[in-house]
């Protein structure tokens, strides 16, 4: 049988069935990585997805926004990155006549870009778009 100080020191452990006891232990610390590999490892990822996938993984507006500014931080830009490049244009592409741009939700499930039924650009579809050709320096390019 344990002393009582013995059980104390069980329970602060998580031992013996006190009131920690159904919490896990912590992990281990994560391994020092260097920045550069963190900031450089990513961009590979990006393009290689973009690649396989023809976007990101989400709505393709929403998504080509979070790669652009990925690939920007790790010192790309669109003078040296053919993703970047091809992003821009993509985005460009879908651009309405009125300025907008309008991506429906049937372009996650159908992994092919489609604008929403009604003529009206979307606010918030137009923002992403704005801000990811606003950080690759290619806002200039679309009529807004």
């Amino acid at each position: 049988m344990k002393s009582e100080g013995e059980a104390e020191d069980d329970e602060r452990r998580g031992e013996g069935g006190g009131l920690f006891s159904h919490h896990p232990a912590p992990p281990p610390p994560l391994p020092s990585i260097g920045v550069k590999a963190v900031a450089v490892a990513p961009s590979s990822l990006i393009a290689l997805l973009h690649r396989r996938y023809g976007s990101w993984g989400v709505c393709f507006t929403y998504a080509t926004w979070f790669g652009i500014n990925e690939l920007i931080a790790s010192g790309k830009s669109y003078s040296d990155s053919p993703a970047i490049h091809k992003a821009c244009e993509f985005l460009l592409s879908k651009q309405l006549s009125n300025g907008g741009w309008k991506e429906g939700y049937l372009s996650c499930q159908n992994k092919v870009y489609s604008n929403l039924e009604n003529s009206r650009a979307h606010l918030v579809n137009t923002s992403w778009t704005l801000l990811a050709l606003i950080v690759a320096g290619q806002v200039e390019n679309c009529s807004v």
